[in-house]
């Protein structure tokens, strides 16, 4: 149900494990075990959690944008736009300095005009400076911009 959100919290470098399908007691055991904060639109999950003394947070919208705000609120995180920072938005692998191998890979119109790629350690995907970041620096500008008003 925050697969956006964990998307989201990924490009800004968290280590954010999203599981689908899964019983609440597996949910719950990976967050104790691994020492998560358990994000969930489940209210009935966050209070399991906290008699467990998993710490969690109940994301009350449904919205990303106002996901990320709730997020950067109550956990104090820090939402970066730039992809030298960043985990695999899609595996969460860590995101590392492309090899030419990979990069061969990329379209040629865009290694043409495009000098720094990155890759994922683990599923290999290949990622650079493109529209999609212009478009992440914007969702991450507007949030931050919400943050610096409450604070001011």
């Amino acid at each position: 149900m925050l697969g956006r959100l964990a998307r989201w919290l990924r490009l800004s470098g968290y280590d954010v494990a999203y599981l689908k399908r899964r019983r609440d007691k597996e949910i719950l055991d990976l967050a104790a075990r691994e020492d998560r904060i358990l994000l969930s639109r489940d209210s009935l999950l966050c209070q399991r959690a906290q008699k467990m003394g998993v710490r969690c947070l109940f994301v009350e919208s449904s919205d990303v944008l106002e996901q990320l705000k709730q997020a950067v609120e109550k956990l104090g995180i820090r939402l970066s736009d730039t992809p030298v920072y960043s985990r695999c938005p899609k595996c969460n692998g860590e995101i590392i300095k492309a090899g030419e191998e990979s990069i061969a890979r990329v379209p040629e119109m865009v290694r043409e005009r495009v000098e720094e790629f990155w890759e994922c350690s683990e599923c290999g995907q290949v990622y650079w400076e493109g529209s999609h970041w212009r478009n992440i620096k914007d969702v991450v500008r507007k949030v931050r911009d919400v943050q610096d008003t409450e604070e001011g």
